[in-house]
C-alpha cells in the first residue's frame, strides 16, 4: 500500500513537473522525467522485475542530469543567474546603473 502511494506521487510529481511552465524541461528534460514517471507506473506491475524498473529510473535521472548539466554550461555566462535586469528589456541587455542609488 505505501509502495503504491510513494510512487504514484512520484509519477504525479514527474507529469506535474513536464506540464509546469514555471520549470523549463526542455526536450531532454522532458524525457527524463516521462522516463522516470513511466518506471514508477511499470514498478506497480508486480510481474516487472523490480531491477529493470530501477535500472529505467536511473536512466531518467542521468537525462534529468544531462539537462540540468547543459542549461549551466552551455548558458552565455556561466554560473550566474538567467533572469532580466528589467521587464523591459532583454536577457542580455545591461542594466541602466547610472540612475540607480547605491545602497547604504
Amino acid at each position: 500500500m505505501a509502495h503504491d502511494v510513494v510512487t504514484m506521487s512520484v509519477a504525479l510529481m514527474c507529469l506535474w513537473g513536464i506540464a509546469s511552465p514555471r520549470i523549463p524541461t526542455g526536450t531532454i528534460g522532458t524525457a527524463g522525467l516521462g522516463t522516470i514517471a513511466v518506471a514508477a507506473l511499470w514498478s506497480l506491475d508486480a510481474s516487472v522485475n523490480s531491477g529493470s524498473a530501477i535500472d529505467v529510473v536511473f536512466g531518467g535521472m542521468g537525462l534529468v542530469c544531462f539537462h540540468v548539466l547543459l542549461r549551466v554550461f552551455l548558458r552565455p555566462r556561466p554560473f550566474t543567474p538567467m533572469r532580466r535586469t528589467t521587464d523591459w528589456g532583454g536577457i542580455e541587455e545591461p542594466a541602466d546603473t547610472d540612475q540607480v542609488e547605491p545602497n547604504r
